[in-house]
């Protein structure tokens, strides 16, 4: 069983991963910041040039109202402003000041270029909020899944979870997390407002002293460069509080009982963290910002699972969950984890809409023990798929193997509808139309049961769940099926890689003797074969 080290170090590794989406998040907001800046710079010296006389501009002068032609000009500009506005994240509030603007007659020389500089305030805040709301949703999801994966992995046992769904995330989203009860909307909002009132004090005071053009840019785009700084600090710290949100919510979910603080021991780590490092708190006082990281911006502490007692425990929580488990690989990786667990979630609701359209259409469904694929075998094939892609592209990453692997893995899920042969047709065209009246859909079509000398002789449909969960459904007669049963274990050692041309030449031999003597049930030519999965990846 897996010690208290081992929850720390995959913790922390996680931690490093997600807090990596932020700071790549954190440079792009700089990009836009640095560009953003610039256009500023263009603006303050383009107003001067065209203003300021020699000695600079006077305070008066800047508060002359614009003639005619530049009056039409600051319209035309404030028209594009709405348009962009339109198409993009700025706020309603800002939209209905350029509104109002758009419709004076009456604008100062300084007014046009404060007005220029709010809009890229509102710009750039309006993007930091979609675009913070977009990468803590990610953030959110993968920190609640990867922390459940490791959890279950280092238990050794799995069970399936509740999926996150929108509105749960946005609720979570939406919780203030520290002790002002502030959002990062609210923070975002409340930093462009500073930023407006300051650049707008500024550009006035300026003015007023006279100051030269080139340190009135300065100072104003030193302004926008405070904010950039507030931006940076505020992704990451807003980053690393959701990722303890979502492990706390997973550990909850979970049924863990304690968690540890674990902080990272360097020259960096602050007094603080370094005391809180290691102690154990009951998860009822789990609150991010307080008894659980960030204690404070750019904090790098995370937590673990704390158990007193690791025997068992495993099969106790999920038991718990759902009253079922299975053993969870050591080889099983995330992306294995996450696509088994998404077959297990499904296989309930399943199972019971095909009993029904079975039971409807006047068929049996045979071998029900064996409608979920166990993880061992899930593991192994999903590892052969991943290998055997590689090998075909060797630029190939393991994540693009393994999302290649995942969504071809079409029969996680798997059920056999059995008819004697006179009822064989009619009973798969009911069975069809029974699942595609409860919103299911068929997406591929094999039927090789015309076939003599085909080597298996079976129909065999991939069907598809109104919400895109993808599983195997066959057909077959008492007689295909007894055939199917006795062909298994010759078709598995065709499959092996290690298996050689001769021995495949006369496994293939003895599968065909095997099934050229079905009979091929009533119509069963009228089934035709198609494929709307070909080319597509699909889970």
């Amino acid at each position: 069983m897996r010690n208290d080290a081992y929850w720390a170090n995959r913790m922390r590794i996680l931690e490093e991963s997600l807090l990596d989406t932020g700071y790549e998040y954190a440079q792009n907001l700089e990009r836009q910041y640095d560009a953003a800046i610039r256009t500023v710079e263009s603006q303050i010296g383009a107003w001067y040039q065209r203003f300021a006389k020699e000695n600079g501009i006077t305070l008066a002068e800047a508060r002359k109202l614009l003639t005619t032609r530049e009056l039409k000009e600051f319209q035309w500009t404030v028209e594009e402003y709405i348009k962009h506005g339109q198409e993009n994240a700025v706020s309603q509030a800002w939209l209905k000041q350029l509104k109002n603007a758009s419709a004076r007659v009456h604008v100062s020389r300084l007014d046009s270029l404060k007005l220029q500089l709010q809009q890229q305030a509102e710009l750039l805040h309006g993007t930091q909020a979609e675009g913070l709301r977009s990468s803590l949703t990610e953030l959110y999801q993968r920190g609640y899944y990867h922390t459940a994966f490791e959890i279950q992995k280092g238990l050794g046992v799995g069970w399936s979870l509740h999926g996150l769904t929108d509105a749960q995330i946005r609720k979570v989203l939406s919780r203030p997390w520290t002790l002002d009860g502030q959002t990062f909307s609210d923070r975002i909002w409340t930093n462009k407002s500073s930023l407006i009132n300051s650049v707008n004090t500024q550009l006035t005071q300026m003015i007023m002293r006279g100051s030269a053009p080139d340190r009135a840019i300065k100072a104003i785009a030193d302004r926008f460069q405070v904010s950039k700084r507030q931006a940076g600090r505020l992704v990451m710290t807003e980053t690393a509080a959701f990722a303890n949100e979502a492990r706390k919510d997973c550990f909850k979910d979970l049924g863990v009982e304690k968690y540890v603080i674990v902080e990272t021991l360097d020259g960096d780590t602050c007094p603080l963290c370094g005391q809180l490092d290691s102690k154990v708190y009951p998860m009822s006082e789990y609150a991010v910002g307080v008894t659980a990281p960030p204690f404070h911006p750019w904090c790098r502490g995370t937590t673990a699972p704390w158990f007193d007692d690791l025997q068992g425990l495993g099969v106790r929580a999920a038991r718990d969950e759902q009253g079922k488990h299975y053993e969870a690989p050591r080889e099983m990786n995330y992306q294995s984890w996450e696509a088994y667990n998404k077959a297990v979630a499904h296989e309930t609701t399943v199972t019971a809409t095909m009993r029904t359209a079975v039971k409807a259409a006047g068929g049996e469904l045979s071998g029900l023990e064996y409608k979920l694929k166990t993880p061992e075998s899930f593991t192994q094939k999903i590892n052969k798929e991943a290998t055997e892609y590689r090998e075909l592209h060797p630029g190939a990453s393991y994540e693009e193997a393994y999302s290649y692997a995942t969504s071809r893995m079409y029969d996680t899920v798997r059920y056999t509808v059995l008819s004697d042969s006179d009822e064989f047709t009619k009973t798969y065209r009911q069975t069809v139309y029974n699942l595609e009246r409860a919103g299911y859909n068929i997406s591929r079509i094999k039927n090789s049961l015309p076939d003599p000398q085909a080597s298996y002789r079976g129909l065999n449909t991939v069907v598809t769940t109104p919400d895109g969960f993808n599983f195997e459904l066959q057909f077959h007669t008492p007689e295909s099926l007894e055939v199917k049963n006795k062909t298994h274990l010759l078709y598995e050692e065709d499959r092996r890689p290690t298996t050689s041309q001769e021995r495949r030449k006369e496994l293939r031999r003895q599968m065909k003797a095997l099934t050229s003597g079905l009979k091929t049930p009533k119509d069963a030519e009228t089934i035709h074969s198609m494929d709307k999965l070909k080319g597509r990846r699909t889970s």
